[in-house]
């Protein structure tokens, strides 16, 4: 089997002049301290030297605590060359790769049990984010990334409206307000129809979703709902819409006035 040296990289600017702070260069190793590899007798190892990972911001900025969310992270030296690309929620790694198309990092979210450790408080919190090019350095800048609790959707009202679309309604349910502080895109889905959403709050402090139906001719439709504008419930409440309602009735008789 192959033997291995293992040894640490030295700061480029401690041998190498004019202060870069990428480069590419040869790795070749010694015995003796005296006679060293070459590109004659070894395979010729390159060693890349990248700049730091600044990230400044990450879409969506919350998910489930159950993890899988797959998230987009913006910054500066993200698509340097990297040989092990990790993104870390927490203490929690999870694999990753830049997306030119996504402008940025892409990597799916660790749940909250493994991001938190030994802290999980009961999956709900906000955890450090953070990236590596070679799955050993992180940072040194992070941002921050929210974990919500199950979300259910149990109700809405009113549970029917016109064809023409246009009807408010209140959706209730379990963690509607679980994004609050960390970002949340709300959004309502009938069918496969999207209507933006808002957080309302009652007056027992219960948080609601209020949005507002699309035109649709389907009899029903399952409405379910995101905090993060991924991830939706999948409860399957139904909204109903009507054809519109025509009045008819007798005909107001008429007659001529009585004569006095």
């Amino acid at each position: 089997s192959d033997d291995a040296i293992v040894c640490s990289s030295p700061l480029l600017s401690s041998w190498r002049a004019g202060g870069e702070s990428v480069a590419a260069v040869s790795l070749e190793v010694s015995l003796n301290s005296q006679a060293y590899t070459s590109t004659g007798n070894a395979s010729g190892l390159a060693y890349d030297y990248f700049a730091p990972c600044v990230v400044s911001s990450v879409s969506p900025s919350l998910g489930p605590r159950d993890g899988g969310t797959s998230v987009t992270i913006s910054g500066v030296g993200l698509n340097g060359t990297g040989s092990d690309v990790l993104c870390r929620f927490g203490d929690q790694t999870t694999a990753a790769a830049f997306s030119s198309s996504a402008g940025g990092m892409v990597c799916s979210a660790a749940s909250a049990s493994s991001a938190f450790g030994a802290s999980d408080g009961g999956g709900v919190g906000v955890a450090s984010l953070e990236v590596s090019l070679n799955g050993q350095q992180f940072g040194p800048s992070s941002v921050s990334y929210g974990y919500y609790p199950g979300l259910r959707v149990s109700s809405v009202t009113p549970a029917a409206g016109p064809e023409g679309g246009g009807t408010m309604v209140q959706v209730r349910g379990r963690g509607l307000s679980g994004g609050v502080g960390s970002g949340p895109h709300y959004v309502c889905r009938f069918g496969s129809v999207l209507s933006a959403a808002a957080l309302g709050t009652d007056a027992s402090g219960d948080g609601y979703l209020t949005c507002t139906t699309p035109a649709q001719n389907a009899s029903s439709l399952a409405l379910e709902v995101t905090l993060n504008g991924q991830d939706y419930t999948s409860d399957g409440v139904p909204f109903r819409w009507m054809p519109p309602i025509s009045l008819s009735g007798p005909a107001p008789s008429s007659s001529a006035p009585a004569t006095p």
